[in-house]
């Protein structure tokens, strides 16, 4: 068997240190780009948000998700506008199917939403 020279020790170790920084790199760029979209993302809600309704949904239904380490379940939500149904998903574990909520809608394009938690359950009887 062949011993390793220093340079070829060294050389191995500027590629293994080259390859770090790459990977440093990429990390710090991917973190940025999820950053600006994350950013964006939300913008446009709340900017969506300014006209926007209220109404009462209802939890339909309690899902996990694809992870045994999820400590909550997703809750999925139904609502409607101008008798129209639409549903959307909430990440919480301490309420039960059938339970009612305000839930703020956009205007302009309904599946866009905040469920209003603070205010505390509604009265479902407008639901059926």
């Amino acid at each position: 068997m062949k011993k390793k020279t220093n340079k070829e020790k060294k050389t191995n170790k500027e590629k293994k240190s080259k390859k770090e920084k790459e990977q440093r790199l990429l990390n710090r760029i991917i973190i940025i780009i999820l950053t600006i979209v994350c950013t964006f993302s939300y913008c446009r809600k709340q900017k969506a948000l300014e006209i926007s309704g209220i109404t009462t949904c209802r939890i339909i239904k309690k899902t996990r998700s694809g992870s045994p380490r999820t400590l909550g379940l997703f809750l999925c939500i139904e609502y409607f506008v101008s008798n129209k149904r639409y549903e959307t998903e909430a990440f919480d574990n301490s309420y039960k199917v059938g339970d009612c909520f305000l839930i703020e809608y956009s205007v302009e394009n309904p599946q866009i939403c905040r469920v209003l938690w603070d205010r505390g359950k509604q009265n479902c009887d407008c639901m059926e």
